[in-house]
């Protein structure tokens, strides 16, 4: 494997395994997760799987080399994001000289100091000395670039320190957007980086940045969470907008609006409230969960449409009060652009979508929700985002067991159940409230995929199996059910 590429025609081909007719005259010799695979034709060349090809590299050894080019920038000190294609301004800012379009990105490489990587509408820039990293930073706070540090792996840290913690800094960079403000600080001597982002006056968002490692110092502690959600937790990571929660301020309100039987909202804000991911580029952030912070950030929340759809209506009480269809639920956070999170009087919560009017129950709880989307970032991050087969109906604990997979407890109510095994994951939901009762199931190879496919057809034979094809290996996965006589099986986006 160099630079995430998978090399070798076997291997690559148990990757991909697709029929392509616009391929058979070239023989595919490397497969990357999310970028172009590569295949070498009949002159030697190497070819993009893009239509059409663009040519890689003139021979094989050429392939190689850029790909140990790549490869050496694997693991760098500092790993910096810029929103937009600024890899030629950057590439001139370092004297770093372009070697063109190759491997499907537009490259700047400076051997032993720097890479910038141009792809879709971001620039990453690798360096080895902090003192590029600068450089960089006071470019983009000349041009007014959004840019952020990157690392896929943060550590945990105590809590930050809230008084004096940039004395001794030297500002670098600020920018403010959307009711946010990003400050990154250089630290003495140069040997890294504090970044911050501020949200709704509070940091909600704190990261020591230093060579090859980044602390997360911002991340609260849940309670009654399972490693698994403090260490994501740490890695999303969450935040805590404190002057955005308010234990005695929403009892107050509560007991104002007459609204009895909400006690579990206290409970809610308790343990949860003001909690933020914060987006690392410019808008809303991805999560915001608490309410209070719903009570807080009413107008805000209502000038962008939450709670709002064709099929939510808001009660006679005041926001963040609706009714969707014959759920009654209060308004606790939002999820991403167009998605809200909603609580019942049981503590149940709920995803509504404002695009397409859909509600669906995540949870039992909300300490629930939070597990389960911790252990579906760890499935992610850990196999790729693989496609699902779905199979339209709860196929039961005995259809996990029998596929050798273990449940997860504390990921797993009477709304949905994980269940985790080292080559498969299925996650079964139940017909509760809106939710329609289906099984989808995960495998990280093709052959796993077809073992399970034949045990739910054997177990529910009348039951309608689906590959989601929306993902790059959804085709591949479909292409392998009906090799292996699983004709029946059909595709969805």
């Amino acid at each position: 494997m160099l630079a995430g590429w998978v090399l070798g025609h076997a291997a690559a081909s148990g990757l991909m395994n697709r029929p392509d007719p616009a391929t058979r005259d070239r023989v595919l010799i490397a497969e990357h997760p999310l970028r172009c695979a590569i295949f070498l034709d009949q002159n030697g060349r190497a070819l993009s799987s893009e239509h059409p090809p663009r040519v890689l590299a003139g021979d094989p050894a050429s392939l190689v080399d850029r790909l140990v080019a790549l490869d050496s920038f694997r693991d760098p000190a500092f790993s910096l994001v810029a929103l937009g294609r600024w890899g030629k301004a950057l590439g001139r800012e370092l004297g770093i000289p372009p070697i063109g379009r190759s491997m499907g990105q537009d490259l700047w490489i400076a051997p032993g100091r720097a890479l910038i990587e141009e792809q879709w509408s971001e620039t990453t820039v690798a360096c080895v000395a902090a003192d590029d990293v600068a450089r960089c930073l006071r470019f983009a706070a000349r041009k007014d670039i959004a840019v952020c540090f990157s690392a896929s792996q943060p550590e945990t840290a105590p809590p930050p320190l809230l008084a004096d913690e940039a004395a001794g800094l030297e500002s670098i960079y600020i920018r403010e957007e959307h009711g946010r403000t990003a400050r990154i600080d250089a630290r003495p001597m140069g040997a890294g980086f504090v970044q911050r982002l501020e949200r709704y006056g509070d940091v909600v968002d704190r990261r020591e940045i230093a060579p090859r490692r980044v602390i997360v110092t911002s991340s609260p502690a849940l309670k009654g969470a399972s490693p698994r959600l403090a260490r994501y937790a740490v890695s999303a990571p969450l935040g805590r907008a404190a002057r955005l929660t308010s234990v005695e301020g929403l009892s107050t309100y509560l007991a104002e609006m007459g609204c009895r039987g909400w006690d579990v909202l206290l409970h809610v804000e308790a343990h949860f409230g003001g909690l933020i991911r914060e987006s690392l580029w410019p808008g809303p952030p991805r999560m915001r969960l608490g309410p209070w912070l719903a009570l807080r950030l009413a107008e805000e929340l209502e000038a962008e449409g939450r709670g709002d759809s064709p099929d939510a209506e808001e009660l006679s009480r005041a926001f963040p009060f609706l009714r969707w269809g014959e759920h009654e639920l209060c308004l606790i956070g939002t999820l991403d652009q167009d998605q809200d999170l909603s609580i019942d009087p049981r503590g149940f919560v709920f995803l509504g979508d404002r695009e397409i009017g859909q509600l669906s129950c995540l949870a039992q709880s909300v300490l629930g929700m939070l597990e389960k989307t911790a252990l579906v970032d760890e499935r992610v991050n850990g196999w790729g985002r693989l496609a699902a087969l779905v199979v339209d109906r709860d196929l039961g604990g005995d259809f996990a067991e029998q596929a050798g997979t273990t449940r997860v407890d504390e990921a797993s109510d009477v709304v949905s159940a994980h269940h985790v095994g080292e080559l498969s994951w299925i996650h079964r939901v139940s017909e509760l409230g809106p939710n329609r009762a289906e099984t989808r199931i995960v495998a990280r190879i093709s052959e796993e995929l077809v073992r399970l496919a034949r045990l739910a057809r054997e177990l529910a034979p009348e039951a309608k199996l689906r590959v989601v094809t929306s993902s790059l290996e959804g085709q591949p996965r479909l292409a392998a059910l009906h090799a292996a006589g699983l004709r029946d099986v059909t595709s969805m986006h």
